[in-house]
């Protein structure tokens, strides 16, 4: 029994690992920044992207992906900072 459960939330995560991209609102301003900060996002995408890989594993993504309000993974959620950080505008 406690294996169909690890086995279905490794299966389950796997998929929504793989699923939806982040949005991003391109023409719009976030936080303090006075200009908008699309001209760099091809850059900041990969950056974060890599950033976030290095920095996370298949066991620590199913990890946060079991207490994740969102159901995000913690890649997902790192990209997402990040992208935040750089000062783009992420919807989802």
């Amino acid at each position: 029994m406690k294996k169909t459960i690890i086995l279905c939330g490794i299966l389950v995560t796997l998929l929504s690992g793989c699923s939806g991209k982040l949005i991003i609102d391109s023409a719009g301003q976030s936080g303090t920044f006075t200009s908008t900060q699309a001209v760099q996002i091809t850059n900041d995408k990969q950056h974060c992207k890599i950033l976030a890989k290095e920095h996370t594993n298949f066991f620590s993504n199913i990890g946060f992906w079991l207490f994740s309000p969102n159901m995000d993974t913690k890649k997902k959620s790192l990209t997402r900072k990040c992208l935040n950080n750089r000062g783009h505008s992420v919807l989802n």
